[in-house]
């Protein structure tokens, strides 16, 4: 056995054994490391790696030092589902608020994020939830619909801060001001055509996934720019023409959606359906919540995530 054939079968019987990931990594990068300095060392790699002994054996005596603290973690999380049932009800029948009540469930996939993820990128996992209930917030007790969206716009810069590249102060400060002066335009005066403001975000845009955009062939970034314009258009006309920025502005959940979809019928590669389900999600809750006038009922269709989740056994 040399040594790529001996880490891959004790990577394989770590994640067995149940190691969290970063668990095998530390244990893989140690052994590494041992195997270089003995080869270093004039050590033959084939007799060397013999001499550790059998890889169950050497799982064996590796302390598992994260997994009592992943399962504390893991029951905060199970216990989620409950506290947040508990809240829904307290806060729909007590503050007759069952039309934003459902926003406590966001808790459960909250609350997975904040424990098991770390530094900026905890904050950038959680800011899509945490703009989803400051958008409902401002909506449903102030009105502020035609602004409270804008806090998506703010999950741009947390990205660029999570990543250590040029030009991200200048990047970061585009993408934090560009927000601020619409929002501060739109409450001095408000004028629909403010909305062109966020064009100054295209550079920002490019910059934060040109790694990315050049690994895309022409054909599929050919394909994102034209659905992303479509939509934009459409979005812009109803906006216009019949003041419907609310709630036509779901239609641009259908570009994450289209990609999905491109990297599973092109490509051929596999992605799983629950990954489809949060934008589903929201389409659908919007749609009820609406159209129909039952936000008390809608947020049941975000049940949809984990429900999918388990019946599909795709929980990443």
């Amino acid at each position: 056995m040399n040594k790529n054939q001996f880490i891959e079968a004790l990577t394989k019987a770590l994640k067995e054994k149940g190691f969290s990931r970063n668990e095998r990594s530390d244990v893989v990068a140690d052994y590494e490391s041992m195997i270089n300095e003995a080869l270093s060392s004039g050590e033959i790699e084939t007799e060397y790696i013999q001499s550790l002994g059998p890889i169950d054996a050497i799982v064996s005596t590796i302390p598992m030092r994260e997994k009592t603290l992943k399962n504390q973690r893991d029951k905060w999380v199970a216990l989620t589902p409950f506290v947040a049932t508990i809240s829904f009800f307290v806060i729909g029948f007590l503050l007759d608020g069952f039309a934003y009540a459902w926003l406590v469930f966001l808790l459960i996939p909250m609350s997975a994020i904040a424990l098991n993820t770390k530094g900026i990128s905890k904050w950038v996992a959680l800011s899509p939830f945490i703009f989803t209930i400051l958008f409902f917030f401002l909506g449903f007790a102030y009105n502020l619909w035609t602004v409270a969206w804008v806090g998506y716009t703010l999950i741009l810069p947390l990205g660029i801060l999570a990543e250590d590249r040029p030009l991200k102060p200048l990047m970061v400060g585009i993408s934090t001001l560009i927000p601020a002066v619409f929002v501060w335009l739109f409450l001095s005066e408000p004028n629909p055509y403010y909305g062109f403001i966020f064009l100054g975000l295209i550079p920002v845009i490019l910059y934060q996934n040109w790694p990315q955009l050049k690994a895309l062939n022409i054909k599929k970034l050919g394909l994102g720019i034209g659905l992303t314009l479509t939509l934009t258009a459409i979005y812009l006309t109803l906006g216009f023409t019949v003041g419907a920025w609310h709630p036509t502005w779901v239609i641009f959940l259908l570009i994450p959606i289209g990609g999905l979809l491109y990297t599973r019928l092109v490509e051929g590669k596999k992605t799983p359906l629950v990954a489809y389900m949060p934008f589903l999600s929201v389409i659908l809750f919007i749609i009820i919540g609406d159209f129909f006038n039952l936000y008390e009922i809608a947020w049941l269709v975000f049940l949809l995530i984990p429900i999918t989740g388990i019946l599909t056994g795709q929980d990443d």
